[in-house]
């Protein structure tokens, strides 16, 4: 399915165009593919360990709070119909 880009709105980011758009794509995917929080975020998380190394984190709901520390350049906070994707690495 193609992504709407209207749809994935990067809130916040330290991290390469290049990695941003696989995140974004990754985020569709889970959107599109799972129906439950925990397993949109296990699926974007494996994505990202194989494709960019581990450790990933990844939090997915419609409400949370967070304070975390990452690596430079590895951390994307978006949202998708009306879901929030906090993924960093650390």
């Amino acid at each position: 399915m193609t992504q709407p880009s209207a749809t994935i709105v990067v809130n916040k980011q330290d991290m390469e165009a290049l990695m941003q758009i696989e995140a974004k794509n990754f985020v569709w995917d889970a959107l599109n593919n799972h129906s439950d929080y925990k397993t949109m975020a296990s699926y974007i998380k494996g994505q990202m360990d194989f494709k960019y190394r581990p450790n990933w984190h990844v939090v997915v709901g419609r409400s949370f709070s967070s304070y975390v520390t990452y690596e430079n350049r590895h951390f994307i906070y978006i949202t998708a119909l009306g879901t929030h994707f906090l993924i960093y690495k650390s």
